[in-house]
């Protein structure tokens, strides 16, 4: 049986990691973070982990499997939908992900480190006699063919059109003389306030660069002076605008997610966010309202025993037959109360939705099996 799990911060419900697996899996990435032989050690999702278990914040992570599946394919699938709901932080979204999940790597990106590395192994790396003359031949077929792509009419025409009178620097290098009056020219300019840095930008212009711009990761991971530094600290002393900022309970609530809680008389209340609702009902954390919205599974126990949450995003409820809601929802409630049967709405092996018994087995299963 394959499924999806999660890691979230209790505290404030945020899903930072989502991941298939079977059997222990969801559990597995504790023990990872502190293997230094595993090749995955330096990852971010294993440095957060080992981070919260240094700070002792460990207990504030949930681990929660959302759905579980027959087919690996199935989860596969869901993992994919999961992390495109949450969106990965590379993304603007919460997720320590590397990737869009499912097979393989899609959409892992490589950080600067990395790059740098793969850089310097290959420098000074000299092809063999052999595979440069494979390179030849690969690249002479490429241009004897007709059909190719560098020798299609659309690709000549745009390298014709770019190429048109563009003689101003052709083969053209400055001498050191005219370098030195290019640079006198140019100081001179600013300082009488002439030049490109004193020019009024309009406000289509800057329009337009702010669309060029985006998406440009050209300066990611880039780290600044201390020169640089400075004068930004400089250009923001007395930026009091943020300082101290705090958002409303009204602007949390409209961030959020509406959220509903179906009462065992039926009745079902509605609430503008998690949070709320966690207010509202008088609960200390939001683990256990998590918890109840992924498995779509009634409270089992306390003073929200037979209450369903779910919300207008994630809706697993698992509606309970009139016969059936009488019966414990756990194997462990069952034998504290001393109860033969319990409920938990999940189909067993054979895809029979029905009560279990204690002792073991589903209770169509066990009824229906041939006596010897």
């Amino acid at each position: 049986m394959y499924y999806t799990y999660t890691y979230t911060y209790s505290l404030d419900g945020t899903v930072f990691y989502v991941g298939k697996g079977k059997s222990r899996r969801c559990s597995a990435h504790l023990y990872i973070a502190f293997n230094k032989h595993d090749t995955r050690y330096e990852s971010y999702f294993y440095r957060k982990l080992r981070k919260l278990t240094t700070e002792g914040r460990i207990d504030e992570v949930v681990i929660e499997k959302v759905k579980e599946f027959s087919e690996e394919t199935e989860a596969l699938a869901h993992e994919k939908l999961l992390i495109k709901r949450y969106g990965r932080q590379v993304d603007g979204g919460s997720l320590c992900n590397l990737t869009l999940g499912g097979e393989g790597t899609s959409g892992y990106t490589h950080t600067n480190e990395t790059k740098r590395k793969i850089a310097e192994s290959s420098k000074g790396r000299v092809h063999s006699q052999t595979t440069k003359d494979r390179i030849a031949v690969a690249t002479k077929s490429q241009h004897d063919d007709p059909d190719s792509a560098i020798n299609s009419e659309q690709t000549k025409a745009k390298l014709r059109e770019a190429s048109k009178g563009n003689t101003s620097a052709l083969g053209h290098t400055h001498s050191p003389e005219t370098r030195q009056k290019i640079s006198e020219a140019v100081q001179q300019a600013d300082k009488e306030g002439r030049g490109k840095r004193h020019h009024e930008v309009s406000a289509e212009t800057r329009a337009r660069m702010s669309e060029a711009l985006k998406g440009n990761q050209c300066a990611k991971g880039y780290k600044r002076t201390d020169a640089e530094k400075e004068a930004i600290r400089q250009r923001t002393l007395g930026n009091q605008h943020w300082l101290g900022k705090q958002h409303s309970k009204e602007s949390i609530d409209k961030m959020g997610t509406t959220a509903f809680a179906k009462l065992p008389s039926g009745v079902i209340q509605e609430y503008p966010s998690i949070n709320a609702m966690r207010e509202a009902l008088g609960v200390k954390g939001l683990a256990t309202l998590l918890r109840a919205i992924r498995s779509g599974k009634p409270i089992s126990k306390g003073k929200l025993a037979g209450w369903v949450f779910y919300t207008e995003l994630e809706d697993n409820r698992i509606e309970v037959p009139e016969e059936y809601r009488d019966l414990p929802r756990s194997r462990k409630e069952a034998k504290a109360l001393g109860v033969e049967r319990y409920y938990t709405g999940a189909p067993c092996k054979y895809e029979h939705r029905d009560a279990r018994y204690v002792s073991g087995g589903c209770c169509t299963c066990r009824d229906n099996r041939p006596t010897k």
